[in-house]
């Protein structure tokens, strides 16, 4: 609890600082080179995805004899995202080579095969720091990896500030700013490799050979496989909508909808982001020895539903009221954000977090519990998911021109097709061994949902309206926002009791 606590502080001092930053930046820039930029760390995302998401997920169920086999284990598993990101790199360039903003936007920039030679350095710079950080996470050094995550954005935001600035005063040309943004990230990658290396105690870790003369653990190997198809999958659901409107959409309305996904998710990656990382490494370490503890795991996943509920409620409340009102306030009178759609499809993102929030927790909780057997039901459950969910975004976008809306749409049936999913395997998991009242769990997760539907109505009532535009309205939401607060505390008095009571385990 204490490394989920501290992760989120640093989350929590690092995203202030960027959001800081970004409100300078996105004063200064216009739509079409925001959307040329997060285009390109779509792509930098995605590699570096596909060639270690499921190397991170594999190597905590790790557990060979003894533990300098053990650690040897983890760190021949952590050479294999530099390896792939090769072919990954071909890959996803001859994917892109035919997507709309690649063609019309990328090409015409000066020099862009600059641009993409700094986007493989960072990358491949990155990727030579698994081995420090799938050791680092083993050990569950949760503070080293704050302090890793940390000193990079703060560099990243130096960087890319100052290049833009300074760059920009020389030349008026678009690639400028979309270098800057580019450099910023190599120093993320530059300074997250040099954290790790510098803090590293144990000599620099090499490929070597197990004690049974193999590589890779080879009960791990077949689950990485899985993990390794399940993650293609899953990141063309998740980062699909991304995928979806380089293909179809211009760079400025690229740019709108990074603002939109970027604001929007500030919560999903200041506070839930940690708490799923936290919850992989703990119930993966739970489930791996013989020992089962099948009690102390539900009863977590209980109290992190119910957190979530409470919390969620909340920000729909305040966020589809006031997102609008806020983002204006933060871009400003910007003549370039104001001609765009981002104001008045904010409020729509905002009903999406929710369903992201909770696919998280359930998700984290399936691919750390999970047999390979049950990976592999659930890739072919996410192909056929897949196949659905292009098909619905081709029906509201290509059919029905829904635009961003469409794809808010598609992303909520998609999250909640997956958790509806992960639920079911929950279910199936705890039968017969935990004693689950329904009927209790289900009162706790529904009052704040009718509490927030109270204060919709009285907000309705008072100001005419669910959306705010003034800074009076906005204060009256607010108001109406801390009352729902104040509301869920006194609900769950009693969770809140037991966790802060000294006997609590950590």
């Amino acid at each position: 609890m204490k490394g989920a606590i501290f992760l989120i502080l640093v989350q929590a001092i690092t995203k202030g600082f960027t959001f800081v930053s970004n409100q300078l930046l996105l004063r200064s820039i216009t739509p079409e080179v925001f959307g040329v930029a997060a285009y390109f760390e779509f792509i930098v995302k995605s590699v570096l995805f596909f060639s270690r998401e499921a190397e991170r997920m594999s190597v905590q169920r790790i557990n060979e004899d003894n533990p300098q086999d053990t650690h040897r284990a983890v760190v021949n598993f952590a050479y294999l995202p530099f390896l792939l990101s090769w072919p990954v790199l071909g890959l996803v360039h001859a994917m892109q080579r035919s997507s709309d903003i690649y063609t019309s936007t990328i090409c015409s920039l000066p020099n862009f095969q600059w641009l993409l030679a700094i986007l493989v350095l960072l990358v491949e710079i990155e990727l030579l720091a698994e081995p420090f950080y799938s050791l680092s996470q083993f050990d569950v050094n949760l503070k080293l990896k704050s302090k890793a995550e940390s000193l990079a954005v703060f560099m990243k935001c130096i960087v890319t500030f100052v290049a833009i600035l300074f760059i920009s005063s020389l030349s008026k040309s678009k690639v400028t700013p979309v270098m800057a943004f580019a450099l910023g990230h190599l120093a993320y990658s530059s300074t997250f490799y040099f954290v790790y290396w510098r803090n590293n105690n144990k000599g620099y870790p090499t490929i070597s050979t197990l004690r049974s003369g193999t590589y890779l653990n080879q009960k791990v190997l077949p689950i990485w496989r899985s993990f390794s198809l399940q993650m293609i999958l899953k990141h063309l659901l998740t980062g699909g909508d991304t995928l979806i409107v380089s293909y179809f959409f211009s760079a400025s309305e690229l740019g709108a909808y990074s603002v939109i996904s970027n604001y929007g998710s500030l919560l999903a990656r200041l506070l839930f982001q940690p708490i799923e990382e936290t919850l992989h490494v703990s119930m993966a370490k739970m489930f791996s020895g013989k020992d089962k503890n099948y009690k102390e795991s539900y009863a977590s996943m209980k109290a992190l539903t119910i957190f979530y509920s409470n919390l969620c409620s909340l920000v729909v409340l305040g966020g589809y009221s006031n997102g609008s009102f806020m983002l204006f306030t933060v871009l400003g009178s910007s003549s370039t954000w104001q001609k765009s759609d981002v104001f008045s499809v904010f409020p729509y993102y905002i009903l999406y977090i929710p369903f992201m929030a909770a696919n998280g927790i359930f998700e984290g909780f399936f691919s750390s519990v999970s047999t390979h057997q049950q990976i592999g039901r659930f890739s072919m459950f996410m192909s056929l998911l897949s196949i659905a969910v292009s098909t619905l975004l081709y029906v509201l976008i290509g059919k029905l021109h829904m635009g961003i809306i469409g794809l808010i749409i598609s992303n909520i049936a998609n999250m909640v097709l997956r958790i509806t999913y992960c639920l079911l395997f929950m279910r199936l998991f705890y039968k017969d061994k935990v004693n689950v009242n329904l009927w209790e769990l289900m009162k706790r997760l529904l009052f704040p949902i009718v509490l927030a539907l109270t204060a919709y109505a009285a907000q309705y009532t008072i100001i005419g309206g669910l959306m705010t535009s003034t800074l009076k309205e906005f204060l009256i939401s607010l108001a109406l926002c801390c009352l729902s607060l104040f509301g869920n505390l006194w609900n769950e008095r009693a969770l809140i009791k037991s966790l802060l009571s000294p006997n609590l385990k950590e």
